[in-house]
């Protein structure tokens, strides 16, 4: 469709410094401008996005799907656990830089707040968080941990019974003698309290 080409186009030209400004304000434009039932098609070009791109059109990339939840958040509720999973999927790339890991943390904290008010609990976020915060690489533990701290920082408060539960897990995950996320987990636990 034309938005696809459009999209697409604009994210090749993030790889260029020279062009990189103009074209990141020409895609948050569109992300906001579009009609509610484009979201997927947008979204499905930002997932395209991948290690032939520079960090500079990845990090952007992450950073677009704040704006789109900002903008349409009762489209972007709809697509909450795709959006979760291609969030970790960049920061679990071993080629993604800080810059990318960066953005999928602050990412993650503006789609909390954008979207737990229409789904009620920040559950769709924290249980693959969760889960991400026991892979096997430390830098992927470490991002995972950062960004779980900007879900609790950005939900507030929780219900009892999702307090309850994460309140055993996080003990679970600070006892665990193979987590190199310890100390990013404790971000988490101060977010939590």
């Amino acid at each position: 469709t034309g938005l696809r080409q459009r999209v697409l186009v604009a994210l090749s030209r993030l790889e260029d410094r020279a062009t990189q400004q103009t074209t990141w304000l020409e895609l948050c434009t569109l992300a906001q401008d579009i009609h509610e039932g484009d979201v997927g098609t947008y979204l499905d070009c930002l997932f395209k996005t991948n290690r032939n791109h520079s960090q500079l059109a990845r990090r952007d990339s992450v950073r677009l799907l704040a704006v789109l939840a900002g903008a349409h958040p009762q489209a972007m509720a709809s697509h909450v656990a795709r959006v979760v999973a291609a969030v970790l999927g960049f920061a679990r790339d071993k080629e993604s830089g800080k810059e990318v890991r960066d953005a999928c943390v602050s990412t993650m904290g503006d789609l909390t707040s954008a979207l737990t008010p229409l789904l009620g609990s920040p559950a769709a976020f924290l249980k693959p968080l969760l889960s991400a915060v026991l892979e096997q690489v430390e830098a992927q533990q470490i991002t995972s941990a950062l960004c779980l701290t900007a879900v609790l920082r950005a939900a507030g408060p929780l219900g009892d019974d999702v307090a309850a539960r994460l309140h055993g897990t996080l003990l679970r995950l600070l006892h665990n003698g193979t987590l190199g996320a310890q100390p990013a987990l404790l971000g988490a636990v101060g977010a939590f309290l």
